[in-house]
Order: C-alpha cells, then structure tokens, then sequence
C-alpha cells in the first residue's frame, strides 16, 4: 500500500480528534482509490506524486480543521465551490468535522488532480 510511510503514521496517532479521524480517512481514500500514488512525508505533512509525474496534493493538520490540498487545484473543476487558497496554482479544501467529510467529492477532484500531475 502506498500509503505507509512511517512518518505519516506518527502524525495521525498523535493528533486530537476529530483531526485525527478526517486525516486517517483522507489517507485511506488515497490509499484504496489512488493506489497509484506514492506517498512522502515533505514540509511535516504527507505528499502525494504519481510515478514520473508531479505532486498532486497533501494533507495538513491545524488546531481546527484538516486540509486537503491540491497543487493544481486553481485547474480543477470544483463545483460545490469548496477550494480556497490565493496562491497562483495552489487549493485547499477545508474539513472541520466528520460530517464536513464528502469522500466521493474529494475522490473527483483527486481523479482530475492525479490527471494534471501526470501532464507535468
């Protein structure tokens, strides 16, 4: 499984909750969906790239929210309107609880961010 990087698994178990279960939940929809994806641990958060391509994303842990970042994510069709962030490329989606959790929207804007990796 991909997503096995030591590291990673240290940041989630010392995590509150609910941080800690969104975190593990975004990592086990990469995991399962996106087996394709290797996952490092880079800027103290884990980064996910596809083979020979670019990096598509990564999670981050804060005191109130988990986010899921893209880093084409200003290219991605979003049409429920939930990436934010100001940066010429860079999104994020904001989850503050378990309910916030939408696992087959994120799934869509993986697919197309795993797509615009591999172009890079």
């Amino acid at each position: 499984m991909p997503t096995d990087n030591e590291d990673v698994t240290r940041q989630i178990e010392e995590l509150p909750s609910p941080q800690k279960e969104i975190f593990q939940s975004l990592r086990e929809l990469i995991g399962t969906r996106f087996p394709q994806l290797n996952e490092r641990y880079a800027w103290s958060r884990p980064v996910y790239s596809v083979e020979g391509g670019g990096d598509v994303g990564y999670i981050v842990a804060t005191k109130k929210d988990v986010n899921l970042g893209f880093d084409y994510g200003s290219k991605l069709p979003d049409p429920r309107g939930l990436l934010v962030g100001t940066g010429v490329n860079k999104r994020h989606v904001k989850i503050r609880s378990l309910d916030d959790l939408d696992l087959d929207y994120y799934a869509s804007l993986l697919t197309e961010a795993v797509e615009l990796a591999r172009k890079k």
